[in-house]
């Protein structure tokens, strides 16, 4: 309906009478069972283009825009637009272990001045945005790779310690530095770089080898995990679709899980030139 690259749309209506009495278009913050973005009340936002009357044939509804008060909920529910195109799933949903008609949504509650953020909850499976995290792409999509893990985990959570208050640059605990880790994964994967943006304005750029300075070595620092998974998916599995069919076929605690048992039984590389990745990333096994 729409065009990815200026926002057109186009409409089809097939009337009862020759005139149509009154036509508007809906916009709701809801892409089908995929996903969506709703207010502290679970209410979805909407906005309206101006009502035309009396119409007959072709007619433009003009520019619709969201209110000033709506914008970071489409903002937040673009992003996601973004990681859908590249999830990595060989199904029509998140992960390749749902099947169509039983897709489970990714839900974004935010609203104006929300300052219930930022985090993801797995009982209700529902990403929490604060007033002005919509701003970052990469903490919205950070949040969502939590979501995307517990779908390809089919709910099972990792037993994480260490883990409030956790640093991209520092040392928590193995099982908090693979799922940070992987959800920072999920946002440099989507937006192709390594930059961690917030959404107060602030940034860091998180490439990193054994020369990076100010950085805590290891696999419990989430930015060594999360730059070491984006270079193994890149330059040894040909992009992540295989490493995210693995993962909804095995469970992994912590990196060393992922790298040293589950790869190598899935046909994944765990060799020389993976090896020589992680070791880059400061992470030796």
């Amino acid at each position: 309906m729409t065009g990815n690259g200026d926002g057109r749309f186009t409409l089809c209506y097939t009337p009862t009478t020759a005139v149509t009495a009154k036509v508007w278009a809906e916009f709701q913050s809801q892409a089908g069972a995929m996903w969506s973005v709703v207010d502290g009340s679970g209410r979805r936002y909407a906005t309206t283009s101006y009502a035309l009357d009396a119409v007959s044939g072709h007619r433009s509804l003009g520019d619709v825009y969201a209110n000033t008060a709506q914008s970071r909920a489409w903002h937040a529910f673009d992003t996601l637009n973004k990681l859908w195109w590249d999830r990595g799933s060989t199904t029509d949903c998140w992960t390749g272990n749902q099947r169509e008609g039983r897709c489970t949504p990714i839900t974004v509650r935010w609203y104006p001045g929300s300052q219930d953020g930022t985090y993801w909850t797995g009982s209700d499976d529902s990403v929490h945005l604060a007033d002005n995290d919509p701003d970052s792409g990469h903490t919205t999509v950070h949040e969502a790779g939590h979501s995307l893990m517990g779908k390809l985990y089919a709910g099972w959570w990792p037993y994480v310690t260490n883990c409030s208050p956790h640093y991209v640059d520092r040392t928590s605990s193995t099982t908090c530095g693979w799922t940070e880790g992987y959800a920072d994964a999920v946002a440099f994967h989507t937006f192709k770089d390594t930059t961690m943006t917030w959404g107060n304005g602030s940034s860091v750029n998180l490439a990193n080898d054994r020369t990076t300075r100010g950085m805590d070595w290891g696999d419990a620092c989430e930015a060594r995990v999360a730059t070491a998974l984006t270079d193994l998916w890149a330059q040894v599995d040909g992009g992540w679709t295989r490493s995210n069919t693995m993962m909804s076929r095995e469970r992994s605690s912590t990196l060393r899980e992922y790298f040293l048992t589950d790869r190598p039984a899935h046909g994944l590389d765990s060799g020389a030139k993976a090896r020589t990745i992680l070791y880059h990333h400061t992470i030796q096994y």
